[in-house]
């Protein structure tokens, strides 16, 4: 069996085949990053590139899906590259285990990604990612951050 015959049956043969042949990057493995990621490998996405920094701590395990007890000190790229083998052995994956920012974006070549995930924090980074996606004509889905906000009226939609 096909661990991508039920997913075929909603998008088509030539669904799969697009999803196989794509490459995107997702930037944090947060409470975002961490479930687009994996959706994105249990959807049959041929190649996958995920970026950040940070360690799974006991603080992640309420939002951040990678987060469990035996991957505590774990580098998140680490311990969701071991999960994505785990669910779809074809899936291509690349590990960048540092955080995105003016001195570790020359490391990555956007222009290589069909589609560019942002879930990252830091607002100068996403900024930068933002800029340097658009500039290469990569499409990229960004997450608006809304971690530790209690007003939701706070937020200002200027399109």
């Amino acid at each position: 069996m096909n661990i991508f015959n039920r997913l075929e049956l909603l998008i088509g043969v030539d669904g799969l085949k697009k999803l196989k042949g794509s490459r995107v990057a997702v930037f944090g493995l947060g409470g975002v990053g961490s479930f687009a990621a994996e959706g994105l490998v249990r959807s049959g996405l041929g190649k996958i590139a995920v970026v950040d920094g940070d360690v799974v701590e006991e603080s992640n395990f309420n939002r951040q899906l990678f987060a469990t007890r035996s991957a505590l000190g774990r580098g998140k790229v680490d311990v969701a590259c071991e999960r994505f083998s785990d669910i779809n052995e074809s899936v291509e994956v690349q590990k960048f285990n540092f955080f995105y920012g003016a001195k570790t974006a020359h490391l990555i070549n956007l222009a290589s990604f069909d589609y560019v995930v942002d879930a990252i924090d830091d607002i100068d980074a996403k900024v930068m990612l933002a800029v340097s996606a658009y500039r290469l004509n990569v499409p990229i889905i960004s997450a608006m951050s809304a971690g530790n906000k209690f007003n939701a009226t706070g937020f200002v939609s200027y399109c």
